[in-house]
């Protein structure tokens, strides 16, 4: 919920990380504003870098694309594509992604990866991977678990791993 002490507990066990970690708000984050999520999880609501021959971008897409953050992002997509990057953009919803889909398809975007749904979801228009992991875990959707995202010369490869299922190979 979105309360001050649920974002310290988050902001207490993320400390604990010995990698960096980038958060984009969710619509609980959005309940009332981002205030406290700035403040414990992310000073921006987006931002990106790059990381060998990928660059990867957080979007926060709760409330819509702004013009600011629409041409925040045709930039930075536009720059990485053309040194030759292939991008991630990673979203809590990727319903937005219709606003989007002009400068995904145009920039070398291999993966839109989100979170927000209670089941996993795959798909492919034949040049950018849309994925969804399951965090949640009831009974019609199956068990909580994780995604794992592995790329590999601009292949993507996707698994999803149920919580306490080990070895992961």
């Amino acid at each position: 919920d979105h309360t001050e002490i649920a974002y310290q507990l988050i902001k207490q066990a993320t400390e604990e990380l010995q990698v960096p970690l980038y958060a984009i708000p969710g619509e609980r984050d959005h309940k009332g504003g981002t205030t406290l999520y700035n403040q414990y999880l992310e000073p921006v609501n987006y931002q990106s870098f790059t990381a060998d021959k990928y660059h990867f971008v957080f979007l926060d897409v709760m409330s819509g694309i702004s013009d600011a953050q629409n041409s925040w992002l045709v930039n930075d997509l536009d720059k990485a594509a053309k040194v030759g990057l292939k991008s991630v953009i990673f979203m809590h919803s990727y319903a937005q992604t219709s606003e989007l889909q002009d400068v995904i398809q145009r920039d070398n975007v291999i993966l839109v990866d989100a979170g927000h749904t209670h089941y996993n979801e795959i798909a492919n228009d034949g040049n950018t991977i849309y994925a969804a992991t399951r965090s949640t875990g009831e009974v019609t959707e199956g068990p909580v678990g994780y995604s794992v995202i592995n790329l590999d010369n601009g292949v993507v490869s996707w698994k999803f791993k149920t919580l306490g299922s080990w070895p992961f190979v």
